[in-house]
Order: C-alpha cells, then sequence, then structure tokens
C-alpha cells in the first residue's frame, strides 16, 4: 500500500527545503519524509564519511554527487534495520503523476516478488526487454530520481558498494551510473 510505504526524499540542493516544500503538495495523501543531503561544499564531511563507510569514489565523481550517494547509502542502511520490507526514495525535484496510487498498484502487482530494485522515472537507453505496459528489465538509464527498493535490494547494494571503487560517468553522475555497472548483479526492473 503506498499510502503506507515510507517516500525517502533526499533534499539536494543548499536552500534549506525550498525544493521540498514545492513537492509537498504533490505527496499529500502519501508518507514522504525529508531528509537533508550531505552538503556537497563540505568536503571534509564527505571524506570522512567515505572512510567511515568503506566506499572509494574514483577521482571523476563531483562533491555533490559523492554527497547524494553517501546520503543514499545512509538511507540503504536505515532501510534495512526499519520494519518496512519496501521504500521508495526520491530527489526533491520529483513530482508524481497525478494517479500515482492506481500507478503504483498495478506496477506492484506485475513486480516480481524477488526483485531488488525498481527505477520509477529516467531516460532509458538500447532496447529493455518488456514484461508489460508498465514494467521491463535491464537496460541502461539516466537520471535515478525515484526508485523502489526492497530490503533484500538495499543489502546488495551495500555489499556492491563495498566492493571495489565507485564508477563515475564523464558527466560526473555517480549513482544512476553506478546501479547501470551493477544491474546484472541485482534483480532490476524499471
Amino acid at each position: 500500500n503506498i499510502k503506507n510505504l515510507s517516500i525517502q526524499c533526499i533534499s539536494l540542493q543548499s536552500k534549506g527545503n525550498e525544493r521540498y516544500m514545492k513537492i509537498l503538495p504533490y505527496y499529500k495523501k502519501l508518507n514522504i519524509i525529508e531528509r537533508a543531503a550531505i552538503d556537497g561544499n563540505d568536503k571534509d564531511k564527505i571524506i570522512k564519511l567515505g572512510k567511515e563507510m568503506n566506499i572509494i569514489f574514483d577521482e571523476f565523481a563531483s562533491d555533490n554527487n559523492r554527497a547524494l550517494f553517501l546520503k543514499s547509502v545512509n538511507i540503504w542502511t536505515e532501510h534495512i534495520e526499519s520494519n518496512n520490507n519496501f521504500t521508495i526514495v526520491i530527489e526533491d525535484d520529483i513530482v508524481p503523476t497525478e494517479n500515482i496510487i492506481n500507478r503504483f498498484y498495478i506496477l506492484t502487482k506485475e513486480l516480481p516478488k524477488d526483485f531488488d530494485i525498481c527505477v520509477m522515472t529516467g531516460v532509458v537507453f538500447g532496447k529493455p526487454k518488456y514484461y508489460s505496459n508498465f514494467l521491463y528489465g535491464k537496460t541502461s538509464f539516466s537520471c535515478i530520481g525515484a526508485y523502489l527498493l526492497s530490503k533484500k535490494g538495499a543489502e546488495k547494494l551495500i555489499e556492491i558498494t563495498k566492493s571495489g571503487i565507485i564508477k563515475t560517468h564523464n558527466s560526473g553522475a555517480v549513482l544512476d551510473y553506478w546501479i547501470c555497472c551493477n544491474m546484472h548483479k541485482l534483480n532490476f526492473y524499471k
């Protein structure tokens, strides 16, 4: 039930919660929680957190993208420790479709029970494997502004972060590119 499911909204900008407040009315019947991002201008904090979390980025990752990635890992860790089997993670500029509750119901009916992650936004590249009008499988994508994550998926993502260097796209993007590079290790859907 999406009304009971927690939606973790990462506020990315440095102007407090300005963008979050603009999208909040679109989520009025949903359980949305604002999560302040790690300040991308605080290089010392980013380096310290990366070391504490045993996460190594390649040299191309921007500080803001490192901060977003580290905040995402924090949310994944909290999700594992929560009582919820699933969570939705969004960025603070994601406005849901008008019929999000109905579309979410259809999506979760079609989504396999053993899924790890289902990306709910973004641009698709290549030829995806279609499962239905709402759901398709592995294909490259960008702009991971919203995704549904299972507890098992969060565990896998955290395990993968510790297994090697976090690769960055030449644009400086980290999270979506890294997930694309590792989707073969996940029960991935979009």
